[in-house]
């Protein structure tokens, strides 16, 4: 279990960071016209909408670019028998990008999609996690009992 813990958390992380480059890649595309878009901002809600889904969009690609370092400590965690910190670290990977840029993945479903295809696996890494038990302690004067 823990492998194939690891596995999908590698998978995840690799997916996870894949998306933020190529959001982060969209964001610094968009940001000569925002500059400018800035400057109006001050007289249009219209403008101000665009603002703050641009700012959403940038934080949550560099959560995603952060989100790689995050699914492989997950996936060690789990390797390492610690399921429950694993399992947390890993569904915190997953829903920081999707609940910063919610708005922006709400408009259109692809955008959903295609985050939850390459995420995704963290979050089934993420339940597998919690079914991880921590390693048995045979106490010491047992040891002799116990053939160790």
């Amino acid at each position: 279990m823990r492998w194939v813990v690891l596995v999908l958390a590698l998978a995840g992380a690799g997916g996870s960071g894949f998306v933020g480059f190529i959001w982060f890649g969209d964001a610094e595309r968009l940001k000569p016209s925002v500059t400018v878009i800035r400057q109006q901002a001050k007289s249009n809600p219209q403008a101000q909408a665009a603002i703050q889904e641009f700012d959403s969009l940038h934080k949550a690609s560099y959560f995603l670019m952060a989100g790689a370092p995050l699914g492989i400590i997950g996936g060690l965690l789990a390797l390492s028998r610690r399921g429950i910190l694993a399992a947390l670290v890993l569904l915190l990977a997953f829903a920081g990008p999707a609940v910063l840029a919610r708005d922006w993945l709400m408009e259109k479903s692809d955008r959903m999609v295609g985050l939850g295809i390459f995420t995704g696996a963290l979050v089934l890494a993420a339940l597998l996690a919690f079914f991880i038990r921590p390693k048995k302690v045979i106490p010491e004067e047992e040891r002799a009992y116990a053939g160790v």
